[in-house]
């Protein structure tokens, strides 16, 4: 992202002298970010997601596993906000700390696969030649299956539980991180500063860290928001199918999957996860696409 670079008269100065305002590309970034209403409800709603979870221990009102059979699949009300389930545990309690399991999951997953694919793409981009096209041959292999496939079969083979979810999506997103991060370091490894460096002796290594990889920072913030929505999906889908952590624990997904044989006298017990699931997604995806402009470097 190029630096803008303004020409303004100051307050003292003579009329003709013209003072050069270089300001860094990042503030500019998140000037153009403000000025996007939908992107700023998706940031402040996914802040609030992230402390109500972070402070459950102090905000839940009820222990989430612990049962209360006084109060078996009471509606929403002011005792209970969300209701109860079918052992009387609170509903609400048990939402926010189950976003706790499903956000962590999904950002550990993308961390897994945005690692793994970066450093797959950043070398087989920079290197070229036979590296490239080995790399690249089994990259096809692995996006020639389905992705939900491929997530279904990992986490078949790695067993149930947290870990494995996030190990199955993570594998799962990496050929498809490698291909778009070889596509920008394509883009960047024959700009000028690049050869500059190699003329005089710059190592390889240093080359594609400190130079290649800094210039394609801003396309992968824009390519893990994008991720990091579907992985939320992905991570509660695979909890519903039951692969993911054991009752009675309170992750979103499982929820869902729990309450569907309560749907037609308990909608409560199902509502509110999915509920929860769709805010988090909806406000990562306007964030998502708010940053995609803001970073947008085409054009200016």
């Amino acid at each position: 992202m190029s630096q803008a670079i303004t020409g303004r008269i100051r307050p003292g100065r003579a009329p003709g002298a013209i003072t050069s305002d270089v300001r860094s590309p990042w503030v500019l970034a998140w000037r153009r970010l403000r000025r996007n209403g939908s992107a700023l409800v998706g940031l402040a709603g996914l802040l609030v997601v992230l402390l109500v979870t972070l402070a459950a221990p102090r905000l839940a009102p009820y222990d989430p596993i612990q049962t209360d059979y006084n109060h078996i699949q009471e509606p929403p009300s002011t005792l209970h906000k969300f209701g109860t389930d079918d052992l009387g545990r609170d509903i609400f309690s048990r939402v926010i700390w189950g976003g706790r399991e499903s956000i962590g999951a999904a950002i550990l997953a993308v961390l897994v696969g945005m690692f793994c694919g970066i450093l797959i793409g950043l070398v087989s981009g920079y290197r070229g030649g036979v590296i490239d096209n080995i790399v690249q041959r089994l990259v096809d292999i692995m996006l020639a299956f389905p992705v939900i496939l491929l997530m279904l079969s990992l986490a078949a083979i790695l067993g149930k539980g947290l870990l494995s979810i996030i190990l199955s999506v993570g594998i799962a997103y990496m050929p498809g991180t490698a291909r778009f991060v070889r596509g920008c370091v394509l883009g960047v490894r024959n700009q000028d500063f690049v050869e500059a460096a190699r003329a005089v002796g710059v190592p390889e290594r240093r080359i594609m860290l400190r130079h290649v990889l800094p210039n394609t920072v801003s396309s992968l913030i824009v390519y893990t928001s994008i991720l990091l929505g579907g992985a939320v999906l992905v991570t509660a889908g695979l909890s519903y199918l039951g692969l993911g952590v054991a009752p009675p624990s309170p992750e979103w997904g499982a929820m869902l999957n729990y309450g569907r044989n309560f749907l037609r006298f308990a909608w409560w017990m199902s509502v509110f996860p999915g509920l929860a699931i769709f805010i988090v997604v909806m406000c990562i995806n306007l964030l998502g696409d708010g940053l995609r402009d803001a970073l947008d470097i085409k054009g200016q």
